[in-house]
C-alpha cells in the first residue's frame, strides 16, 4: 500500500471515520553543505519524491490522538498537557510520537491556537539514512495543522516550529535546513539557504537537461542526530567559534585557518576546518550550477566527501565504499548526504551509467563483506502540500461545530423581499486590500453587474473593515479582497471588529468568497474557518494566467475560461466540491459550498480579472453558487445548467 493511502487506513482504522484531508512533505537530499546550518552557514538542500504523508482531522474534546505505520499503538494527550511534556517530559513520550506532538506544542506557543486533533503518519522516506524522514514528519504535521487550525502561517514558519519540535521535544539538536528543504522545495531545483537570516534562493539544477540523475545509496547502517556523535560534533563548533571570538563559524573565512590552528587542539581544529571549507563549497557549487551546469560539480561533492571523513570524522566504512565504487564505474561525483555515522550516500551518474554504477556498488559491498544496500533514484520535487481533501458529497459536517449542514430559506433572514441587499467589500486600487496583482475595482464591478441583473441591491465598499462593523440587512456578503499583510499593515491595524463578522455569520449572512479572497481577512478568525481554505504563502500556488477548462461536477459539463488557477491552498475541514480544474494532472478544487455556523458559505478561485467575467460559464456558477448561499436553492450548480 502507498503511503498516502495507508496514512488514510491508519486514521480510518483508529477513528472509524474519514480524515479532514491528507498533507504531505517529502524528505530531502543536501546536495552539499553538511553541518553547516547550525553553524549560521550555507547549504544547498533539494526535495526528493519519498514523503510523508499525514492523515489528519479534528476532534471537539481538547485532546491529541497520534498513530503512525512505524510503531503500534495510539498516543494520547491533552493540549494542555504539551507544556508539560515539553521539553522537560519529553522522555514520557515514544520517541516516534514526539516530532508530532512536537510540533504541535511548538505551534501553539507561538500562536496560542489549537484545537484536538487526531493524526496518523505513512511514509516512503527511509528512516536513519540521512534524508531527513524526521523533517518530513515534522513537515507534513506542520501543513496539517496550520491547515486545521487555520493559523495561515509561511514556510519559514512552520520550518522554525519543526526545528523547535526536533531540538527541543525531540532532543536532537539540528539546524533548520531539512525543515527549510522540506517545506520550500521545488522540482528540478535546490534551495539555497543562507541558515543565518534565512533567506532562500531557488537554484536550478537542470539534471534532467543534462541527462543526469542523483543515485541515493542507502548503505542501511542506521543513524540517530539524538545521539552523542552529532552532539559532540556541534560542541566542538561551537568551542572553535569561541576561541576565534564569533558567535557562529559562517562569520570565518578560509583565509582564517592558519590563525584557528594556532588556537585550537587539533581535533577541534579540524572540525572547524570541515565547516569553514564546506561552506566555501556551496558557495562554489552554486555559482557552478549558475555558470557551467551540474556535470562541473562532481569535484565539489568529492571535496565534501573527504573533509567529512577526514576532518569531521562522520563517515563509515560503507559510506566510503558506496562513494568510491560509484566514482570508479563513471559517477561524476559523490558524497555521504546527513548527519552521518551511518545513512546513505549519492552519486550524480549521467543516466547512462546508472545499471553500471548500481552494479559496481553492489560488488564493492560485497567484496568488502557489507550487507547489500539500497540503491535507488531520487528527483528533485516541491516541497509540502495537501495531497488530499476529503469532501463530503452530501450531508457534510462541520468538524469544530458538528452542527448538521442543512438548512431552510428562513434561516437567513428576510430572503423573501424582492430587492435582497448584497454588500461587495472590494479590494479597490489602493487601501489595506489592495495589491498589484489584482484589478479589484473592475472585477467587482463585474460582479456588481451579475448581482444587479439578478435583482439585488449592491453597495460596493472599499473602507472594508469599515463595512464590516455594520453587517445588519445584509442578506449576501461578497468577497473579493487581497491580503492585507502583504502590505504590511498587520501590526499596526487595530481598526477592526471581528465579533461583527461572527455575528453575521451566526445569524446566517449568505457569503460567497472570490478568487484571492482565500487569503485575505488574516485579522478576523472566523474567516478561514468560514470559507474552509486558507493560501499559505510559500506553499500554495498557481500557473501563469491562461485559458483552461472548468469541469462542473454536478451535471459532468465544461465551461473554458482565461483565468489564474489556485492549487495547493491548505483546506479546513470537509466541503462539497463543485467544480474543478486540472493542474500538474490532478483535478483540483474551483468553487465548493460548506455551512459555518449558521450560514451558507460558497467559494470560487477564479477571478483574477475582467477577462474570467466575460466567460458565460464562469457567470453561471457564480448564480448558481449565490443561489445556494441565499438559501434559494439547495442543488449550487446543478440547478443552472
Amino acid at each position: 500500500m502507498k503511503a498516502d493511502a495507508a496514512s488514510r487506513a491508519l486514521f480510518v482504522g483508529i477513528t472509524g471515520r474519514e480524515p479532514d484531508g491528507v498533507w504531505s512533505a517529502p524528505g530531502r537530499v543536501n546536495l552539499i553543505g553538511e553541518h553547516t546550518d547550525y553553524n549560521d552557514g550555507f547549504v544547498l538542500p533539494f526535495a526528493i519524491d519519498r514523503r510523508t504523508y499525514a492523515a489528519a482531522g479534528l476532534r471537539t474534546d481538547g485532546r491529541i490522538h497520534v498513530a503512525s505505520t512505524f510503531a503500534p499503538g495510539v498516543v494520547e494527550v491533552g493540549l494542555e498537557e504539551l507544556d508539560t511534556l515539553f521539553p522537560a517530559g519529553r522522555d514520557a513520550v515514544p520517541e516516534w510520537a514526539r516530532y508530532q506532538l512536537g510540533v504541535a506544542w511548538a505551534l501553539r506557543r507561538v500562536t496560542g491556537v489549537g484545537v484536538g486533533i487526531d493524526l496518523a503518519i505513512a511514509s516512503d522516506v527511509p528512516v536513519g539514512a540521512g534524508l531527513s524522514s524526521s523533517a518530513a514528519i515534522e513537515g507534513a504535521v506542520a501543513v496539517a495543522l496550520d491547515g486545521l487550525w487555520g493559523l495561515g502561517l509561511d514556510g519559514v514558519a512552520l520550518a522554525q516550529a519543526g526545528r523547535t519540535a526536533e531540538n527541543e521535544a525531540v532532543g536532537a539538536p539540528t539546524g533548520i535546513m531539512d525543515q527549510l528543504a522540506a517545506m520550500l522545495g521545488r522540482a528540478d531545483a535546490a534551495t539555497f539557504i543562507d541558515c543565518r537570516s534565512l533567506e532562500t534562493e531557488i537554484v536550478d539544477l537542470g539534471f534532467e537537461g543534462a541527462g543526469l540523475a542523483l543515485l541515493v545509496i542507502d548503505t542501511g547502517v542506521k543513524h540517530s542526530h539524538s545521539t552523542g556523535g552529532y552532539r559532540e560534533r556541534r560542541d566542538a563548533c561551537e568551542r572553535g567559534a569561541a576561541l576565534l571570538g564569533v558567535s557562529a563559524l559562517r562569520d570565518v573565512t578560509v583565509g582564517d585557518l592558519p590563525r584557528a590552528a594556532e588556537l585550537m587542539d587539533e581535533v577541534t581544529f579540524r572540525r572547524v576546518r570541515h565547516v569553514v571549507t564546506e561552506d566555501q563549497r556551496v558557495l562554489d557549487t552554486v555559482e557552478t550550477l549558475r555558470t557551467e551546469g551540474p556535470r562541473a560539480i562532481g569535484p565539489l561533492l568529492l571535496a565534501s566527501h573527504a573533509s567529512m571523513r577526514d576532518d569531521f570524522e562522520i563517515s563509515v566504512p560503507e559510506l566510503d565504499t558506496a562513494v568510491e565504487a560509484s566514482v570508479a564505474a563513471g559517477a561524476l561525483g559523490a558524497r555521504m548526504t546527513g548527519g552521518g555515522f551511518g545513512g546513505a550516500a549519492i552519486a550524480l551518474v549521467p543516466k547512462t551509467r546508472i545499471e553500471t554504477v548500481k552494479d559496481a556498488v553492489n560488488a564493492g559491498f560485497a567484496a568488502s563483506g557489507f550487507p547489500q544496500p539500497h540503491l535507488f533514484t531520487v528527483t528533485p520535487s516541491d516541497g509540502a502540500w495537501q495531497a488530499v481533501s476529503v469532501y463530503c458529497m452530501g450531508g457534510a459536517r462541520d468538524p469544530a461545530s458538528e452542527r448538521p449542514m442543512s438548512r431552510s430559506s428562513a434561516d437567513v433572514g428576510p430572503v423573501g423581499s424582492s430587492r435582497r441587499r448584497a454588500l461587495v467589500l472590494s479590494g479597490g486600487d489602493s487601501g489595506r486590500y489592495s495589491d498589484p496583482w489584482h484589478p479589484f475595482a473592475k472585477t467587482s464591478q463585474a460582479l456588481s453587474d451579475l448581482l444587479r441583473a439578478d435583482g439585488y441591491a449592491v453597495e460596493v465598499r472599499e473602507d472594508v473593515d469599515e463595512a464590516v462593523r455594520d453587517l445588519q440587512g445584509v442578506q449576501l456578503i461578497v468577497a473579493n479582497l487581497g491580503d492585507s499583510w502583504r502590505n504590511g499593515s498587520s501590526a499596526a491595524h487595530r481598526d477592526i471588529d471581528p465579533e461583527a463578522l461572527r455575528s453575521a455569520l451566526e445569524r446566517g449572512v449568505g457569503l460567497l468568497a472570490m478568487h484571492s479572497s482565500v487569503g485575505s481577512l488574516r485579522e478576523y478568525p472566523e474567516w478561514a474557518a468560514a470559507i474552509g481554505a486558507v493560501w499559505l504563502p510559500g506553499i500554495s500556488t498557481h500557473p501563469p494566467i491562461g485559458e483552461t477548462v472548468v469541469s462542473v461536477l454536478d451535471d459532468g459539463s465544461t465551461f473554458t475560461v482565461v483565468d489564474e488557477r489556485y492549487t495547493r491552498l491548505q483546506f479546513i475541514g470537509e466541503s462539497d466540491v463543485h467544480a474543478t480544474h486540472t493542474f500538474e494532472g490532478l483535478p483540483t478544487p474551483t468553487a465548493w459550498t460548506r455551512q459555518h455556523r449558521n450560514s451558507r458559505v460558497a467559494v470560487d478561485v477564479l477571478g483574477h480579472d475582467s477577462r474570467s467575467y466575460l466567460s458565460q460559464g464562469h457567470q453561471q456558477l457564480i448564480r448558481g453558487l449565490v443561489r445556494w448561499a441565499v438559501g434559494d436553492s439547495d442543488r449550487p450548480v446543478a440547478d443552472r445548467f
